[in-house]
């Protein structure tokens, strides 16, 4: 599995960095890349999905896409 895109939250970033990262990699057939490690990712949830919204794509899960 490769990805096309991260929102580079393995360590510390800020949250310009971390949305341009998003802005850049959210696109159609791409594969966000992003840590559980802080809580960058879940304090913009709700800007992540206006984005993935606003592009017309959907979330899926790797079962999801390799139906396993």
């Amino acid at each position: 599995m490769l990805w096309s895109g991260t929102l580079a939250d393995s360590g510390k970033v800020g949250s310009a960095k971390f949305m341009k990262l998003a802005n850049q990699g959210i696109r159609d057939r791409g594969i966000i890349l992003g840590h559980a490690n802080n809580m960058v990712a879940p304090n913009h949830f709700d800007r992540l999905l206006e984005i993935v919204n606003s592009r017309g794509l959907s979330t899926v899960t790797l079962t999801d896409a390799f139906e396993v």
